[in-house]
């Protein structure tokens, strides 16, 4: 397991490097018998999962600018139910959290939310742990006291690597 690198960047202020996800969207167009599309860019939507919540306080604060946080939870029968309801891009999820920890939260969220890039946040670095999690279905581990920027950059090629391989997410009629 490798161990985060700290570079000098990651405590300098920086332009975002996630970039947006895009939507398409149908919208009336001037013919009803062909629908425009109107394609919108957002701020990838992540929830985060930790039972300490000063360290959910400041993941939210650290990651709100390139992401647009949409539920924080306790535990891990509430991170299920927080990414069956908002179908995130992402998931930030603590390994020791109290109902099933970080292994029940990402093998639900993976039945549930499918299309979620999941990310494992935790300072137990015990192969077996980090292999059993990203068997589970996590796309990343990260550990914690890593620069926010690190998990920020881990989040983002997370989406776009999981973007390219993940099953097909939500129907159409489900919300996002």
């Amino acid at each position: 397991i490798a161990a985060a690198r700290v570079r000098n960047e990651d405590f300098m202020p920086t332009q975002s490097a996630t970039p947006p996800v895009a939507e398409s969207l149908p919208i009336a167009g001037d013919d009803a018998a062909s629908p425009a599309t109107l394609v919108v860019e957002r701020r990838p939507r992540l929830i985060i999962a930790d039972d300490d919540p000063v360290v959910c306080a400041m993941l939210e604060m650290s990651l709100g600018e390139q992401f647009d946080v949409v539920g924080v939870a306790a535990d891990s029968g509430q991170a299920i139910d927080l990414a069956r309801a908002q179908q995130p891009d992402a998931a930030v999820i603590d390994v020791e959290m109290p109902k099933g920890g970080g292994l029940s939260a990402v093998r639900g969220i993976v039945d549930c939310a499918p299309a979620t890039a999941i990310v494992v946040l935790s300072g137990d670095e015990s192969d077996s742990v980090v292999r059993e999690l990203m068997q589970a279905g996590a796309m990343a581990y990260v550990r914690k006291g890593s620069a926010p920027q690190t998990l920020a950059d881990s989040l983002t090629e997370s989406i776009r690597a999981h973007t390219r391989w993940a099953p097909a997410g939500p129907s159409p009629a489900t919300p996002r």
